[in-house]
């Protein structure tokens, strides 16, 4: 890969095993865990905000600055755990301050992040492990993934001041005693274990940890801890009915209440290891429950198919597909108040009711309220032609959107027309109905943006493919964009973002070769009208659907690797990677709010890189390339493209 790339792509990729999956947990436990409970972990937020943003304005660095963070952080949420002057909480504030920065370095952590860890010490750590039967499955990897897990929880529980942490499983009786273990004594513990029984996760999380850890402590006036409890599992409960594990919990909130106690006293977080869709579908109804949104946290990622990702991209460069929590696929060109504002603008009439869409919704839309309405008339549509009947539900559970299709390394054959590959002339009119949602959503999003640059042109969105020729290694090919976001005439424009096309069925090579065949006409017709001379590096950016999720995908193509391509075609060992965000349910009222969060973000890039085209002036562009990116999650796809055979 030319080197202007190379240094970026390097950064990108996994290098060790261990690090990569202890930045996995940290992304999971504490900046997750903390985002989605900062209410009730009493970290401020502006009022009536849409999805959390900026947790503390200010990051603690000094031992004083350490304890007003903490203090602060208790009087919220703990103070029934808590007295002032408690001389833990104050050894707690000391070591976060002497550890800080040794934490942000080992870890490779936000400055905003390592902070969490002090508010993570005020907790005990309890590790409910399923050593079921059905654990032994896929060769031993849910085994190891979950062996794992559980000693990066354990350190990262440490990470700041020595605390308790519990392990406890399904269906060992003699694990009453595994308490306060470092992580090379759970290490010693796991190789013990004999995987059989049943998976009885509300039963065996009421008696061995809600009641003994979190009741009993409080009704006998012992000395209490709040209580993370982290749940990890490979299949939904058997042995007792389903919605136990849930009923658990919420009979946790209602109990603490009556016991005088705060419900941030005790959270919970589940997370599978497997590919059983019946647990799946056990975390989607889960996550979907409103009431358990305060004290429940579930992490639908497979946990052992992440750590094989890590263990190839460790031994094998190749293999760099990862999800990260944040990097610099779109870059934040206005402060994260005007974003928030953004966002803010942008929530549908349905979503200011509810957190999942319902069949019906349009029904009800008042006129008043046009925003979205006929968007969300196309989305029931868009269910009812994949054959989703009336169910909403159902989406949740089957379609699992493009991070977890997404492969580490693929290598892909150029069609010489993009639109004749396998079935997807049978989908024309559905992948055309695709593009006029995206075109009825960014032309809504773009018409409506505040404080956009007036000098720069503006931007027009055209849901109707066009075809394009492009050469790799002086043979022509076609592609067929979709549909764009663009400057110019529908005669004669310039793509600023394109549009994609899934179909049921379409298999992950078919995507990333549409992905790539369009990108690659896009990036034709911008060095075919672009009135620079010679060939200038370019970055593309494409916004596609799979199944309800839609993401958006980011290509860099320097100018030696363009005029190379162009010539020569590609050698065996030619290698292009493409980020893409993380799938965002438009039927769920927290995707749909970080959906456009990211479009926003590009529109408003978007109109910064025209006019930055538009005074021959890419210093512009460059200089705001690669600020940090805070909310998006993206995954690293590295591939190889080989010649056309003709189709």
């Amino acid at each position: 890969m030319d080197p202007e790339w190379g240094d970026e792509s390097e950064a990108s990729t996994v290098g060790d095993e261990q690090e990569d999956t202890i930045n996995e947990i940290v992304a999971e436990v504490i900046d997750q865990f903390l985002t989605e409970f900062s209410r009730q972990l009493g970290i401020r937020q502006p009022e009536d905000s849409s999805p959390p943003r900026s947790l503390e304005p200010k990051v603690p660095e000094t031992e004083e600055e350490y304890r007003e963070y903490v203090w602060s952080y208790i009087e919220n949420k703990l103070r029934s755990y808590y007295q002032p002057g408690d001389q833990y909480v104050e050894e707690i504030v000391k070591s976060a301050a002497v550890r800080a920065r040794s934490l942000t370095q080992k870890y490779e952590l936000k400055a905003e992040t390592t902070p969490k860890l002090a508010i993570m010490a005020l907790y005990d750590f309890v590790i409910l492990c399923d050593d079921s039967k059905s654990m032994r499955k896929d060769k031993g990897t849910r085994i190891r993934a979950l062996e794992e897990t559980c000693q990066r929880v354990a350190e990262i529980a440490s990470a700041v001041h020595e605390q308790d942490v519990y392990l406890r499983f399904l269906n060992n009786a003699e694990d009453r005693h595994l308490n306060k273990l470092s992580p090379n004594e759970i290490q010693g513990q796991m190789k013990k274990i004999k995987y059989s029984g049943l998976t009885r996760l509300g039963t065996v999380l009421r008696t061995k940890i809600v009641e003994p850890l979190i009741y009993d402590p409080v009704i006998n006036g012992l000395s209490a801890k709040p209580v993370i409890t982290i749940v990890v599992t490979d299949g939904r409960p058997e042995g007792e009915h389903e919605n136990c594990f849930g009923e658990t919990i919420l009979n946790c909130k209602q109990r603490l209440s009556e016991l005088s106690m705060q419900p941030a006293g005790a959270v919970f977080l589940i997370s599978r290891v497997g590919n059983d869709a019946n647990a799946e579908t056990f975390l989607s109804n889960l996550k979907m429950n409103e009431e358990l949104r305060e004290m429940l946290y579930c992490c639908q990622d497979q946990l052992d198919e992440r750590r094989e990702v890590f263990r190839r991209a460790g031994k094998d460069g190749r293999y760099s597909s990862y999800v990260v929590e944040l990097d610099c696929l779109i870059p934040r060109v206005v402060d994260v108040e005007r974003e928030d504002e953004d966002v803010e603008q942008f929530i549908p009439w349905v979503f200011q009711h509810t957190d999942l869409m319902d069949w019906d919704c349009t029904q009800d839309w008042p006129e008043e309220e046009p925003l979205f309405k006929n968007l969300f008339a196309s989305l029931v549509d868009y269910i009812e032609e994949q054959g989703h009947g009336n169910m909403i539900s159902e989406i949740l559970c089957k379609e699992t959107g493009i991070s977890n299709i997404l492969k580490p390394s693929e290598t892909i054959t150029l069609p010489r027309k993009s639109w004749r590959v396998s079935k997807r002339s049978s989908h024309m009119n559905f992948i055309y109905s695709q593009s006029h949602m995206f075109a009825d959503l960014m032309r809504n999003i773009y018409y409506r943006l505040d404080d956009v640059d007036e000098e720069a042109p503006r931007l027009g969105v055209i849901p109707f493919p066009r075809d394009v020729r492009y050469a790799v290694g002086r043979v022509q090919y076609a592609a067929r964009l979709e549909g764009n976001v663009h400057v110019g005439t529908r005669a004669d424009f310039i793509p600023i973002i394109s549009f994609t096309g899934w179909y049921e069925g379409q298999t992950w090579n078919e995507i990333l070769t549409d992905t790539i065949c369009t990108m690659l006409g896009h990036l034709t017709m911008n060095l075919r009208i672009s009135p620079h001379g010679g060939v200038q590096s370019q970055e593309v950016f494409v916004v596609g659907f799979h199944g309800p999720y839609l993401h958006i995908c980011r290509g860099f193509f320097s100018r030696d690797l363009i005029a190379r391509v162009h010539l020569y075609g590609c050698s065996d060992e030619e290698e292009f990677d493409l980020e893409f965000t993380r799938g965002y349910n438009l039927y769920l009222k927290e995707d749909w709010l970080e959906a456009i969060r990211a479009l926003t973000r590009l529109l408003r890039l978007a109109n910064l890189k025209d006019q930055a085209a538009t005074n021959r002036s890419k210093s512009a562009l460059d200089s705001a390339a690669h600020p940090r990116l805070d909310s998006l999650a993206y995954s690293l796809a590295s591939f190889k493209l080989f010649g056309a055979i003709p189709h």
